[in-house]
């Protein structure tokens, strides 16, 4: 029973390690990917495919559902102790992110993708020649006003070329973009309240969506991988430039059993862990499948909430049976939903930690945030 739950966990924690701070620790910290074997067997068979055709993965789903974990896990596997490493496939060492601002422009990722390649000076010899020119024209401002521009468009080609160049150079490359959505530019409701649009961003982004779109189009010899919320004009427009060479994957919410081995995989991090987790019986366990309906970080935060409160939450208070009779009205099935979301967040934001105002305020910016908007949030 739920009950006989929080007194087991009240009652072993004298046994507990002093020093244990069991703080989040789900989602941020499992490195077991669960219940996407279809899309990695996917993106497999394109890495295998002898004819070496460039395909582009647009993987969508909403907020928390494990888009950048995929990622990340599919360019580990490529790497030298990675089980799908192959000496003649160059694989990105990490993501680049479009929620980061130094990510808003050409230039920027440019500079980004050659960083998660590896930072091969002898196969961009051409774009990081270009790429000191242009710092120094930078910097001279005789030099900014006559030719500032002039030098930025040769170093977004030349970098064009050196990776066009090494991708026709091996048998294949791997790349990583996330947040996708962020390429539609949309200025979120903190910057229109704080009058922190900006005109030049919104045509940067412009530029740059076009500048990918063309590189996604032309790129020979690629896996590349585009990772973000839905968005019906992104959808359309890869649709419309990228043909055949995309691939669309929506990723799913948790089916039942692997809610249960989510459970188990997070058991497994700690012994403390374990310990604290193991006195959940599996119908609650299954309980918290139907009512965080599958969703991975809402799930990820309800035991990131029992483990470091040792309760349960009051809704989580009723046998398998009766939330299941609940669950026969959608209707009362969604409040419960809800609910169990903010009042998991509310017990969270309780334990006080330091960084709880940046994380807030990172709530509040969903188009991203950057050094000048965190200040003017925070005070």
């Amino acid at each position: 029973m739920p009950g006989r739950y929080t007194n087991l966990l009240l009652e072993g924690e004298d046994e507990m390690n002093d020093d244990f701070d069991p703080s989040y620790a789900g989602a941020h910290t499992l490195n077991t990917l669960i219940d996407r074997e279809d899309i990695l067997a996917d993106i497999k068979q394109a890495t295998d495919d002898e004819s070496q055709a460039t395909r582009v993965f647009y993987i969508t789903a909403p907020g928390g559902m494990g888009k950048t974990f995929l990622l990340r896990e599919v360019l580990r596997r490529f790497q030298p102790d990675g089980e799908w490493y192959r000496p003649d496939i160059l694989a990105a060492s990490h993501e680049v992110d479009f929620y980061h601002s130094d990510n808003h422009t050409v230039e920027g990722v440019s500079w980004s993708l050659y960083k998660a390649l590896g930072s091969r000076e002898r196969d961009f010899t051409a774009y990081l020649e270009q790429r000191d020119s242009w710092q120094q024209a930078k910097h001279n401002l005789r030099e900014a006003l006559r030719d500032l521009d002039n030098s930025r468009l040769h170093l977004i080609n030349r970098f064009q070329s050196d990776l066009h160049r090494l991708t026709v150079d091996r048998r294949g490359v791997v790349i990583a973009f996330d947040t996708a959505e962020k390429i539609q530019y949309e200025s979120d409701r903190v910057q229109r309240l704080l009058k922190l649009e900006d005109s030049s961003t919104e045509g940067g982004i412009e530029e740059l969506r076009t500048w990918l779109f063309n590189l996604l189009a032309q790129l020979p010899n690629a896996v590349i991988l585009v990772a973000g919320r839905p968005h019906a004009r992104l959808r359309q427009d890869l649709r419309t430039k990228l043909g055949e060479r995309l691939i669309e994957h929506e990723l799913r919410e948790f089916r039942e059993k692997d809610s249960l081995q989510y459970f188990d995989e997070i058991a497994l991090m700690s012994d403390e862990i374990q310990q604290r987790l193991s006195a959940i019986p599996e119908d609650t366990r299954r309980l918290i499948h139907l009512y965080t309906g599958g969703r991975p970080i809402l799930l990820a935060l309800t035991i990131d909430y029992l483990v470091a409160s040792q309760q349960l939450l009051p809704d989580l208070l009723v046998s398998y049976e009766e939330a299941l009779a609940i669950a026969q009205v959608p209707a009362k099935l969604k409040e419960i939903q809800h609910k169990l979301e903010v009042d998991i967040v509310r017990s969270l934001q309780e334990l006080s930690r330091s960084s709880d105002d940046v994380i807030r305020s990172l709530a509040w910016t969903p188009k991203g945030m950057d050094a000048e908007l965190l200040r003017r949030i925070t005070g």
